[in-house]
């Protein structure tokens, strides 16, 4: 039809100066530009070793993988795509599941870092080693959030159903800091009625300790990976 051509004409038109344009190092005009998001979340994999109480996916019963959910190489024509799409690079969160289940995340880091893209990461801790804080920070890896959710062992090993979960956080913290000294450390805390009465001591450990740049309080939602439901709670 007249619509389709019209249409297919403007989009290869918008597409042709959107790459010469990347390559002539000049903007766009801000008109088509001003829509483009700024920041995408990856949710590269499900896999997790954890039994968080504010999340289900674990109940899936799923193994867990230590592979993408996808093939990286998808992954990274999706990211190159979105560097192009977006004209300014974006931010990208690598989220999951654990994200550092998957080998391959590093590398997968390192690409979107080498077309310009801010990146952050998102982690329970559990898996920060030596080697792990190494390889992040070979991937120029711009922030990691850890999850915390009381200065309390006892407290925290309950929320993320794991023990021993609080002490890999403050060892991951002490690793990161050795190895990955560039890479930002941030703090995520979601606020439930079993950690509530800590978080003023929680936010003061964190602003007490200056290798921590910021601590973000969440508010508890419905469970991940469950049906909507308005009376949840």
């Amino acid at each position: 039809s007249l619509f389709d051509k019209l249409f297919l004409r403007r989009g290869l038109s918008f597409w042709r100066r959107m790459i010469l344009g990347k390559m002539n190092k000049t903007r766009l005009d801000p008109q088509e530009c001003k829509a483009k998001p700024a920041v995408c979340c990856l949710a590269i994999t499900k896999g997790c070793m954890f039994r968080c109480k504010m999340c289900y996916l674990w109940k899936e019963n799923k193994p867990h993988k230590d592979q993408l959910d996808v093939d990286v190489s998808y992954w990274k024509r999706f990211i190159e795509s979105l560097s192009i799409f977006t004209w300014e690079p974006p931010r990208i969160n690598f989220v999951g599941g654990e994200s550092l289940i998957c080998h391959e995340t590093p590398s997968l880091i390192k690409y979107a870092a080498g077309l310009g893209c801010k990146t952050s990461l998102a982690s329970n801790a559990y898996l920060i080693d030596e080697n792990i804080s190494k390889n992040i920070a070979f991937s120029g890896l711009n922030e990691i959030i850890l999850s915390l959710d009381s200065i309390k062992q006892e407290t925290h090993d309950f929320l993320r159903g794991i023990k021993g979960s609080f002490c890999k956080v403050i060892s991951a913290i002490d690793y990161l800091a050795k190895n990955a000294a560039d890479v930002r450390i941030n703090i995520n805390t979601v606020i439930t009625q079993v950690n509530l009465e800590g978080i003023i001591d929680l936010a003061k450990w964190c602003i007490g300790d200056s290798r921590i740049e910021s601590v973000n309080f969440l508010a508890v939602t419905q469970p991940f990976d469950t049906k909507k439901v308005d009376n949840w709670h």
